[in-house]
């Protein structure tokens, strides 16, 4: 009785490591990616403040923007994301 129950719950606890969520490629392997690439690439801006502000506009409206006017905007010099 005591093994199946302990088979029981050791095949619930990998049940629920859903690999959609958790694995490679996951849900969450796929955010912490978009994250990192935000992080990372804003430090890399070659823009100068004219060049900044004809390509990306006014910095406090950008992310109210729609999304095909943001991709006018260097992913790498785009503001931080409110919060």
């Amino acid at each position: 009785m005591r093994r199946r129950l302990l088979m029981v719950a050791l095949f619930l606890m990998g049940m629920t490591g859903c690999p959609h969520t958790w694995g490679r490629g996951g849900v969450i392997d796929m955010a912490v990616q978009k994250d990192m690439r935000e992080y990372l690439s804003r430090r890399r801006c070659t823009l100068d403040v004219h060049q900044w502000k004809e390509k990306c506009g006014d910095p406090e409206s950008f992310w109210r923007r729609p999304s095909w006017e943001r991709n006018k905007c260097p992913e790498e010099c785009r503001p931080e994301r409110p919060n």
